[in-house]
């Protein structure tokens, strides 16, 4: 007799179906909500915009506004998450949140790779595109098919049985030593973690931390070289796109053209003009039959050079201070949540308890046994000392002579001979 699964009824559909809606949303407040703090308030705040006298008022200003906008933002959504969500709505928050930064990575490297493929082996920058924006859009939509699933249904009624995303503590006043302890441990590799990210080159430099977009490269002219000399006359720091920049580069080719450097009288081109290889050629034939001085001299064009840079989406500001904060209040957070999950908070509690049956030695009978335990060894030590220095000597007697010390070469050499093997 089959069994067939169970069905989710319909008032548990419309539950699941309501938490992962509102944990849709909840995930686009707080990806609004980021942006706002983290970079509309600073940048309506701007520091470089305050008089030099007070850049100090101005920064402590603009840090606190960023602290209220936090605290006010995460008090608005969990409110919002009570109020219009379910129970599950957190749990669906936090999917939705790391599936979204899967799909944008996802998004980058196929973006980035198709980007390469455009500008490094002569692919149509048309198909790149269609085909990185064609997968992000089939990530988005299998995404969002998944998200809908009971599969994630299930795993965010896990995550809110576990109290992941709650405040209450497991059994707060059973097993407070252990965990305790196992909480210091925690927020100690976290402090080590932090403090060896703060010696990363990369964190002392401080700046934004940011992402480049694909398919948003402009070449900004560092050194026009002979470009300058061309009809589209390019200046430094001069921003044009990659396909113009190579245009560019292939008309000054060495292969196919030159410079016009000293030129005659008789000659229908100007000093710097950039000329092609063939037409010099001609005018050198047509001087030649008619008998007229010679061509103009020519010379290697020089190519430009440019720094192709990108569009940047801004991640984290100041990363000095945002970075190492960012991971001390998550892993604070998560290092304390851990403790209170059920299943790890009742090891915890019955580990408590076991410890509570364990007889402590006391110190004055710990001391007393420490000290018998170092004598034993030093006893020991000094005894086989003995022993090997005694041996030494028997063993290397001239009555025995099985141990042989500091023989020189030309003793065992000359020994060598008399041994009867």
């Amino acid at each position: 007799m089959a069994v067939s699964a169970p069905k989710l009824g319909n008032n548990q559909s419309v539950k699941t179906g309501l938490g992962a809606t509102s944990g849709l949303v909840g995930a686009v407040l707080v990806i609004a909500a980021t942006g706002v703090v983290f970079w509309g308030i600073p940048r309506i705040l701007s520091v470089s915009a305050w008089p030099e006298s007070l850049q100090f008022l101005g920064g402590a200003i603009q840090f606190l506004a960023v602290v209220a906008g936090i605290v006010g933002s995460v008090l608005g959504l969990l409110r919002l998450a009570k109020t219009a969500g379910t129970s599950d709505t957190p749990s669906y928050t936090a999917i939705a949140l790391i599936g979204l930064c899967v799909v944008t990575l996802l998004g980058l490297i196929i973006g980035w790779w198709m980007d390469r493929l455009v500008y490094q082996n002569g692919a149509a920058r048309p198909i790149g595109l269609v085909i990185s924006m064609g997968f992000v859009a089939f990530s988005l939509s299998l995404g969002i098919r998944l998200f809908y699933s009971p599969g994630c249904a299930n795993l965010a009624s896990m995550l809110t049985e576990q109290g992941w995303f709650t405040g209450a503590s497991y059994k707060k006043s059973q097993g407070v030593r252990m965990r305790r302890l196992t909480l210091s441990v925690l927020l100690v590799v976290l402090g080590t973690g932090i403090w060896s990210l703060l010696g990363a080159a990369f964190v002392r430099k401080g700046g934004d931390m940011t992402a480049s977009l694909p398919f948003t490269g402009q070449v900004r002219i560092e050194k026009p070289a002979d470009a300058q000399y061309l009809p589209e006359k390019i200046s430094r720091d001069l921003k044009i796109s990659r396909e113009e920049f190579a245009r560019i580069r292939e008309q000054l080719n060495p292969e196919t053209f030159v410079k016009i450097d000293v030129l005659n009288g008789d000659s229908q081109y100007k000093p710097n003009e950039i000329v092609s290889k063939e037409k010099v050629s001609e005018e050198g034939r047509s001087f030649k039959e008619q008998g007229l001085k010679t061509p103009a001299k020519t010379i290697t064009p020089v190519l430009p050079e440019g720094v192709v840079e990108f569009e940047k989406v801004h991640l984290l500001p100041s990363i000095q201070f945002s970075l190492p904060l960012l991971i001390l209040g998550l892993g604070f957070w998560f290092s304390w949540r851990l403790v209170n999950v059920p299943l790890f908070a009742e090891f915890l509690i019955s580990t408590d308890g076991e410890m509570n049956k364990v007889s402590w030695t006391s110190w004055k009978k710990l001391m007393q046994d420490t000290v018998v335990v170092l004598t034993t060894l030093v006893m020991f030590a000094v005894l086989l000392f003995v022993m090997d220095i005694a041996w030494k000597q028997i063993l290397s007697s001239n009555l025995i002579g099985v141990l042989k010390f500091n023989e020189s070469v030309q003793d065992r050499e000359a020994n060598v001979d008399r041994k009867p093997w």
